[in-house]
């Protein structure tokens, strides 16, 4: 029994030395960014809700930089956990009703919620194909390289996409702009 213990151990203290981990690392932050943007809507739903949110949207930061510090099995595991974890919040969120200061929120229509849920896809195939690859040739400079490109590729989606969501017409319905008469929200 004891031995099982310390082989589990070793195994998940196993330092995978993989070349997808600074995109990894990438995309989980720029999630994080993409989660920071919509977490006070979601205390309208439910405080509970809302604390669920918060806790997911600190773990993408944290599971960012620990795969950059800290490569891991255990690390790998935790990112597809965190990722199937917001999927299935995601899941859940669309059965806990929204006030109506709050207007589709989560909604699969969402640009930044189209961001959070293709990353967690993306960060489920990337730790599942590393957990299950024999032996990644790490490459070093251009795997930092390829980090930073996707980092920045994906600061810059998630600014699109916000940006996108705020200036879209049926972001802005809210039951003020319904009351003062706005035509477009008259079908809301």
């Amino acid at each position: 029994m004891a031995d099982r213990v310390i082989e589990r151990r070793l195994l998940a203290s196993q330092v995978l030395d993989s070349p997808l981990r600074y995109v990894a690392a990438a995309i989980a932050v720029s999630s994080g960014f993409a989660y920071v943007l919509e977490a006070e809507d979601q205390f309208h739903r439910a405080i509970w809700f809302g604390v669920l949110f918060a806790a997911v949207t600190g773990g993408w930061f944290i599971i960012g930089s620990f795969l950059t510090l800290v490569d891991t099995r255990a690390t790998w595991q935790l990112l597809v956990a965190l990722s199937g974890g917001s999927l299935a919040l995601w899941g859940v969120g669309q059965f806990v009703e929204a006030s109506e200061a709050v207007d589709d929120v989560g909604h699969v229509s969402e640009p930044l919620t189209q961001v959070r849920l293709a990353a967690a896809v993306l960060l489920i195939a990337l730790g599942l194909l590393t957990l299950r690859a024999r032996r990644l040739r790490n490459s070093g400079r251009t795997a930092v390289v390829a980090g930073i490109v996707v980092f920045v590729l994906g600061i810059l989606g998630t600014v699109i996409a916000a940006t996108v969501q705020s200036f879209s017409v049926e972001g802005d319905c809210g039951p003020e702009q319904v009351q003062a008469g706005r035509s477009e929200c008259a079908d809301s």
